[in-house]
């Protein structure tokens, strides 16, 4: 990240966290990290910048692999390496080189030299490409020295890890580390800087914190002994850099002041003198944002844009067009956002997103594709790609209201309005966050009986900057219990009404249930008045025959809180049948044996099958307007009726029934029996004789009825007489006469 990024990222996190701990809401830093592109670094003689859209690029010298391009030959333009970085920063030893990232899931990626462990990969080989460092994430920031590398993560926590030999690791020893190591037991750090071998550390309360080498009193503690460990110099302070063996930091005034080696008028106070061992101000402004330091020059921007440099120019680093220090700050140029400093080369940003350098460029780390060195003026090397983050937060939520939900809150709020967009809300109950959603609303849980909350919202964009909030105020009710989740919901086709019946098991709840909202796919049905009945038919004329839909249930209670939906239950709607358009017609019922009965009827409009009822009793079905029913006991009268049923299952009133009595031969009443020459001159002459009209009329039976040719008659002697059943007769009994007129007739004895 560039100097000025961090100037004003700082300063934003520095207010938002001074806003949240005054209300008691740092737990929001957990949840808003901010990431800030594009940002620039320079190294010794290499250059690194991340683009807006997380691009990263490196130029220069490339001895160690600190270009990460997989090779070791320098670039004299930029190359991309590859994409999702936030934070980046070059090491500066001479004659070699090494580079820390952090990309945007908050892992730790190294590579080039690895002397002394700087990389981090618990070894100390060198790599030509990026390899990440270890598993952990919530990296933020990265700063590097000379072989030393230093980290903060989002949590506030310090790490470190590299060569140790002056305890600029901040570890209370000089042994070097080959994997980041914790700092202290610190979580309110904001800004880290390296510098050859020392190092410094902001606080969130502006506190500045130094270690490591100070024998060129480089860590203005007012002596020039070396410090293995942090100590606190002063306050106040809000942007920090190092130089190879200076300090130079921004006061939340907007002053500027200086410390420690001053050989190249790199302080700033108009001397070369030896140094200095506690901070000095730098001339009387009080408008600087952002600083950057090298091996003797300094570089700094104001809150207007404008560039100022002083300090070594040996190879144009000031960028001034010449190559004379300078001992006070001199203006460069103006409309720059960023600046980086390498040893002896600048990098800075410009409003228009382009990127420029100058300085040294032995090894092409200004990126104009030659080597030709000094370059002593700004160059554009880039034209665009590096527009300026955004600092703008979002408005404030209106309309913020708080509506209790049993032993919860439904929050809502009119959605904010930001220049990029709203990435979601910070929601605190009583000082404490309990959510971030996304969306304009929230439901809290948890809350007591006949208590008062406060909740404060406030809006918050991908780049963590904050509305102002708002607030309001809920006292909950003695009643707080929301009703048990209806159970056993059942939903079941209704034919006669071509609709569907509801049923479920009644609600749980504190005081009562007092009613129940019904819904169809999610939407709540008009209430039927029934109160706390657990029952519901859905007729409405919107329902469609043979279609599928879906049934869930809440209770609500009298205080007005109603359980969540249960489940879903789906179920097909009825296609509906007419009683009197396609009941069954013409249903005869005639004894086939002395076990069987032969059932025929009409055929039934949309009938798809048709169920058989003996005696009330469903005993079988046919697809067919016929059916045999088998199993039956001799000489025993039997009713039958017919039912037809479409596809869906939906089926007809049952028909009107009739009666059948089984068949029983082998009577001893010689008298009772028709005779097998009777029965067989019967059988010869059926169209002839058997085919009677009229009303037809019967006397007592029993009748043992035996069956002849014509379709589904029959005949039977009883009393002295000649019966016959059949279609002719409309199936009931007919009279025909006496037997023994018949016996004349066919010739019988």
């Amino acid at each position: 990240m560039s100097h000025t990024q961090k100037l004003i990222a700082d300063l934003l996190v520095l207010a938002t966290i001074s806003l949240m701990s005054s209300l008691g809401f740092a737990a929001a830093a957990s949840v808003c990290s901010m990431t800030v592109n594009p940002a620039i670094s320079a190294g010794y003689a290499h250059t690194l910048a991340i683009k807006s859209d997380g691009s990263l690029g490196a130029w220069g010298k490339n001895n160690a692999g600190q270009l990460g391009d997989g090779t070791s030959a320098d670039s004299h333009v930029p190359k991309q390496i590859g994409t999702g970085y936030t934070a980046i920063a070059g090491g500066k030893a001479p004659e070699t080189g090494f580079t820390v990232a952090i990309k945007s899931d908050g892992s730790l990626w190294a590579w080039g030299d690895n002397t002394y462990g700087q990389l981090g990969t618990g070894t100390n080989t060198a790599t030509l490409t990026p390899v990440q460092v270890g598993a952990a994430t919530g990296y933020a920031s990265v700063t590097a020295g000379y072989f030393h590398s230093v980290a903060l993560k989002s949590d506030g926590t310090l790490w470190a890890w590299g060569r140790n030999d002056h305890g600029q690791l901040g570890d209370g020893t000089t042994v070097d580390r080959l994997v980041p190591t914790q700092i202290g037991t610190g979580t309110t750090y904001k800004a880290i800087a390296a510098g050859e071998s020392h190092t410094l550390a902001l606080k969130s309360d502006g506190s500045l914190w130094v270690w490591g080498r100070n024998d060129f009193g480089q860590l203005g503690d007012g002596s020039t002994t070396d410090s293995l460990a942090p100590k606190q110099i002063g306050t106040g302070y809000s942007v920090i850099a190092a130089g190879k063996y200076y300090t130079v930091a921004i006061k939340t005034n907007g002053s500027l002041w200086a410390w420690g080696d001053n050989g190249a008028g790199q302080l700033g106070d108009g001397t070369t003198s030896v140094g200095r061992s506690s901070p000095g101000q730098v001339g009387t402004g009080t408008s600087y944002t952002a600083i950057a330091a090298g091996f003797g020059h300094t570089v700094a921007l104001t809150g207007s844009g404008d560039l100022w440099a002083w300090g070594n120019n040996l190879y144009g680093s000031l960028g001034d067009g010449g190559i004379v220090e300078s001992l006070v700050p001199k203006l460069v140029g103006s409309g720059y956002t960023a600046v980086a400093a390498g040893n002896y080369h600048t990098v800075a940003l410009k409003t228009d997103g382009s990127l420029w350098a100058w300085g040294d460029n032995g090894f092409g780390e200004v990126g104009d594709g030659t080597t030709t060195s000094p370059v002593t003026s700004p160059k554009k090397i880039i034209t665009s790609g590096f527009s300026a983050p955004d600092f703008t937060a979002p408005t404030s939520p209106a309309g913020f209201t708080a509506k209790q939900a049993g032993a919860g809150a439904d929050l809502a709020w009119t959605a904010s309005t930001d220049n990029v967009g709203v990435k979601g809300y910070f929601v605190y109950r009583n000082g404490v966050l309990v959510g971030s959603p996304a969306t304009a609303n929230y439901k809290d849980s948890g809350l007591a009986a006949s208590s008062t909350y406060t909740y404060t919202l406030a809006a918050f964009d991908a780049s963590c900057n904050i509305s102002s909030t708002v607030s309001t105020t809920l006292t909950t009710s003695s009643d707080i219990q929301v009703p048990m989740v209806p159970a056993g919901l059942k939903a079941v086709p209704n034919a006669t009404s071509a609709g569907v019946d509801l049923t479920w098991t009644a609600a749980l709840d504190d005081v009562g249930v007092t009613s129940y909202q019904v819904y169809r796919g999610g939407t709540l049905l008009p209430s039927q008045g029934q109160g706390a009945v657990t029952s519901y038919t859905d007729n409405s004329t919107s329902l469609i025959a043979s279609t599928a839909y879906s049934y869930s249930v809440a209770a609500c209670d009298a205080a007005g809180y109603c359980s969540a939906p249960s489940s879903p239950v789906s179920v097909i709607t009825p296609q509906k049948l007419s009683a009197s358009a396609n009941a069954i017609t013409n249903l005869t019922a005639l004894p086939k044996s002395t076990s069987s009965v032969d059932l025929s009827w009409a055929a039934s409009t949309a009938a798809a099958t048709y169920n058989v009822y003996r005696n009330g009793v469903l005993v079988g079905s046919s697809s067919t307007t016929n059916y045999t029913d088998t199993g039956l006991i001799a000489s025993s009268s039997y009713s039958y009726a017919v039912a037809a049923c479409d596809g869906a299952g939906n089926c007809s009133t049952q028909s009107t029934p009739v009666s059948a009595i089984t068949l029983q031969l082998g009577a001893t009443d010689s008298s009772q029996l028709l005779s097998d020459c009777l029965f067989n001159w019967a059988e010869s002459n059926a169209s002839s004789y058997f085919a009677p009209s009229g009303s037809p009329s019967h006397s007592d039976g029993p009748y043992y009825w035996r069956a002849y040719s014509q379709t589904n008659a029959y005949l039977a002697v009883s009393a002295g007489k000649l019966y016959y059943l059949g279609p002719a007769s409309n199936n009931a009994v007919l009279d025909l006469g006496a037997v023994s007129t018949w016996y004349s007739t066919a010739g019988c004895q």
